[in-house]
């Protein structure tokens, strides 16, 4: 009797789905790493007032706790203070201080500096290299698998 999983067909079916949703996965990754830093929905300008900031350690950037008023209430959120990294001692606000905010249409408590740039540079390597990179190895898996399944069928011969 034959075993479930051992005839051909089936897995070159199962190379072929796990492609297909390793090739998805890629997809999406990119997709929300394009559109990290929009707010859904799109921006609302208010204007919030600084509670506290919190000075960063090691190098990273301090916080700052903000009020603002959105979707009928007051909210609070902590967002970091560029330029601080630099800076670390000088605090950048004072309790009280106004601070220009933008606020996410859909969800109130999706918040970021009016104005905002994280400064982040762009990466060095193009995102098509990356996606042959994981094409590559993707066909050296195949490619491994498909050598295996001929040994085992020359072995095995029915």
């Amino acid at each position: 009797m034959e075993e479930a999983g051992s005839h051909p067909a089936w897995r070159i079916l199962y190379g072929v789905v796990v492609a297909l949703v390793a090739l998805g996965g890629l997809v999406t990754i990119v997709e929300w790493a394009d559109r990290g830093g929009d707010l859904p929905g799109g921006g609302m300008p208010v204007t919030g007032r600084v509670i506290e900031e919190e000075p960063g350690f090691s190098g990273s950037l301090a916080s700052v706790e903000v009020a603002y008023d959105a979707g009928g209430r007051e909210r609070r959120a902590r967002l970091p203070v560029a330029g601080s990294d630099e800076e670390p001692l000088e605090p950048t606000y004072r309790p009280g201080d106004t601070v220009a905010l933008l606020v996410s249409r859909q969800n109130p408590e999706r918040v970021q500096h009016a104005n905002w740039n994280s400064d982040t540079p762009d990466s060095p390597v193009p995102g098509w290299v990356l996606a042959l990179g994981a094409a590559g190895l993707m066909a050296a898996f195949a490619a491994r698998a498909l050598k295996n399944w001929r040994r085992e069928r020359d072995l095995n011969p029915r």
